[in-house]
């Protein structure tokens, strides 16, 4: 159920609700007041799977589940890859790499392992090195690669001090962070 806002007398009353599900995606109901009942329903179907691809398309990536939050990470590596991650478990990451070309790269005590497109240099996303059989543990991806940066303006960004205290500075949505105006 989705919060609804009543408005005072003479003024319009907007309600949102309904199921969620992946088969039936979102039912929208409008409700107006002003003298007359009008209700409009709606289905719209959820913006999943969300779609990123290195610049020359060589390797795509597909995440099957609501992206909540982006983080942005100071450490020594995410500054220099500029990366914009979203993280979800990796049963929920679609890797496709048709032409092999993924390259991996650990540093560190080898824990994370980040990949790029050999091709043209775009950093994709990092897996852990000790990965789950049953692939819950977790992915992240870099959504700076994202194909349409409209489905995920909303969202809050985390700002990571990872280079000293590992903890979170700053939360907000940042709304123009991928937009061209």
């Amino acid at each position: 159920m989705f919060p609804s806002y009543d408005g005072s007398a003479g003024r319009s009353c907007l309600s949102l609700s309904g199921p969620f599900s992946p088969t039936n995606g979102l039912r929208y109901q409008l409700h107006a007041t002003l003298g007359v009942q009008a209700q409009i329903d709606r289905v719209r179907k959820p913006l999943m799977p969300y779609s990123t691809t290195c610049h020359c398309g060589a390797v795509t990536i597909e995440m099957h589940r609501p992206i909540r939050k982006l983080t942005q990470c100071n450490c020594s590596i995410c500054r220099r890859y500029g990366a914009l991650w979203a993280y979800q478990q990796r049963q929920a990451v679609r890797v496709s790499d048709e032409q092999i070309a993924l390259r991996g790269y650990r540093w560190g005590n080898g824990t994370l392992e980040f990949f790029h497109c050999s091709i043209c240099g775009c950093i994709t996303h990092y897996d852990h090195t000790n990965r789950r059989d049953d692939g819950s543990d977790m992915s992240a991806v870099n959504m700076r690669n994202i194909n349409d940066p409209s489905s995920i303006a909303h969202l809050p960004v985390r700002l990571l001090d990872g280079a000293g205290t590992w903890k979170v500075l700053k939360e907000q949505a940042e709304p123009n962070l991928l937009m061209s105006h």
